[in-house]
C-alpha cells in the first residue's frame, strides 16, 4: 500500500505515476500488452541490452524487474515483449532491484528526450 512514508521518500515523483496493485501480475501484462503497453522485463541472462534499443518507438512502456536473487518468473518472462539487461562491466552482472529499476527509466527517459 502507498503509505505516507512512500509519499514523503518519492519526493513528490509519486503524483506523476500511474500504480496499479495487482495480486496477478501475469494476468496485469496480458491485460497491458491488450492495450498496446510494450513490455520489457529486466534480465541479466537476456540476449539484449537496455542500451541498444530504441524505446523511441513505444508510445506506452511497463518495466519488469524480478525480486533480487531470484529475478523474473519464468512465465513472466515469456509474456514479456523484449527481455534486457543493463550492462556495467564483466565482473558485475546484476544490479539490486531498486538501482536497475532507475538505471532502466533513466535511460528510456534518456532515449525518449533526444
Amino acid at each position: 500500500s502507498i503509505t505516507k512514508t512512500v509519499d514523503k521518500v518519492s519526493c513528490g515523483a509519486l503524483k506523476y505515476c500511474t500504480l496499479t496493485k495487482t495480486n496477478n501480475l501475469n494476468r496485469l501484462i496480458i491485460s497491458l500488452k491488450e492495450n498496446n503497453v510494450f513490455i520489457v522485463g529486466m534480465d541479466c541472462s537476456a540476449n539484449d541490452d537496455i542500451y541498444n534499443t530504441n524505446f523511441k518507438e513505444y508510445n506506452k512502456i511497463a518495466i519488469i524487474v524480478g525480486c533480487e536473487k531470484k529475478g523474473i518468473k519464468f512465465l513472466t518472462k515469456k509474456l514479456c515483449d523484449k527481455l534486457l539487461k543493463i550492462i556495467i562491466n564483466k565482473k558485475t552482472d546484476s544490479l539490486n532491484v531498486s538501482v536497475a529499476l532507475g538505471v532502466s527509466l533513466f535511460e528510456i527517459i534518456r532515449q525518449i528526450r533526444t
